[in-house]
């Protein structure tokens, strides 16, 4: 009986970790529209994971910062730009897009985009 109750358990668990995620990274700014650019941003960041591993038979990337939270490197074959969110400094914006509220994230120091660009992206 109590096998059941943790099978049970371990499902709302992994059902809740999944909701977190969709919504973390699938809607836009808590609304039910899907982000057109999950899928590039996920083969993305699938990308980064083998970052470090060897390129050719003897040489591997070897990373130079170009800005903070910006990493840049290449060997004869592959050129890779690596973005660390956690080490950039970011500000958040509040736009009103098509009658709704919308919070982007910027890096501190960038111009803001144009309320047309935020409307053709949010439509």
């Amino acid at each position: 009986m109590l096998k059941k109750y943790l099978k049970i358990f371990g499902v709302l668990v992994f059902s809740y970790f999944i909701t977190y995620f969709l919504v973390k990274n699938i809607f836009i700014s808590d609304t039910p529209q899907v982000d057109p650019n999950f899928a590039s941003r996920l083969a993305t960041n699938l990308a980064f994971l083998n970052l470090n591993k060897k390129t050719s038979e003897d040489q591997t990337v070897i990373f130079q910062p170009v800005g903070k939270g910006v990493y840049a490197g290449e060997d004869s074959k592959t050129k890779v730009v690596k973005f660390v969110e956690k080490e950039i400094l970011w500000q958040t914006h509040t736009f009103q897009v098509n009658g709704r509220e919308v919070k982007i994230k910027i890096p501190v120091g960038q111009p803001t985009p144009a309320q047309e660009i935020l409307e053709k992206i949010y439509k």
